[in-house]
């Protein structure tokens, strides 16, 4: 390490911008292991979706944020950090845990969903897409910003949901989810940069993330 970086690493603050899913269960590991490397670099973390922290990056607002699935904003950066797998799940009582549909059937229940702007809910509404699909024939009953608050409604209720595999993969080990046999691509999560230099501390953060 060179005298310039160690001296500028002794001090400073690391904001990070993430979006939920990545925040919550991907992201706290990895800020660990930098905070053991930086131990006097002050963290704090903002949990935002994916359209809003790429407003706050073509605003000026951050320098770089942590997203899932795409970015239709063409000024922005990214660089693919890991990949991630949705998984449509319903409670065990529903049909579709004993029956699954073809996709075509996708409008035959309700749906519980992350909000619009979310990475979760564009690459959900991006397979419909593909599937001939349109998002309003869906009967979405609700939506909510927590990936752990949709779990739960869909596990206690008669609606289907698509969320990541890391949020849900838990409650289908112990059957309270079913997983239903319907593939979606894979999607990723990256970090966006936009027009803003980085600092020393942002800086040894995204290579910490693309060394992993």
């Amino acid at each position: 390490m060179s005298v310039w970086r160690s001296w500028a690493l002794r001090a400073g603050h690391l904001h990070v911008w993430a979006s939920q899913t990545l925040a919550s269960y991907w992201l706290p590991a990895r800020l660990n292991r930098f905070r053991a490397l930086h131990p006097d670099i002050k963290l704090t973390m903002t949990i935002s979706n994916t359209e809003e922290i790429c407003a706050q990056l073509s605003a000026g607002t951050i320098s770089f944020g942590l997203i899932e699935g795409a970015v239709s904003v063409p000024s922005l950066k990214t660089e693919i950090l890991a990949h991630d797998q949705l998984l449509l799940v319903v409670s065990p009582e529903h049909d579709w845990a004993r029956c699954p549909p073809s996709p075509a059937r996708l409008g035959e229940t309700r749906w519980v969903l992350r909000e619009k702007g979310s990475g979760t809910r564009s690459s959900f509404e991006t397979s419909l897409t593909a599937w001939g699909i349109a998002v309003d024939s869906l009967d979405i009953v609700m939506q909510l910003t927590s990936n752990e608050a949709i779990a739960a409604m869909v596990s206690t209720g008669d609606a289907a949901t698509v969320l990541s595999a890391s949020v849900v993969s838990g409650l289908i080990e112990n059957s309270l989810l079913c997983s239903v046999a319907i593939p979606f691509p894979e999607r990723h999560f990256s970090i966006a940069l936009g027009s803003r230099s980085l600092s020393p501390a942002e800086a040894a953060f995204r290579s910490f993330l693309r060394n992993g």
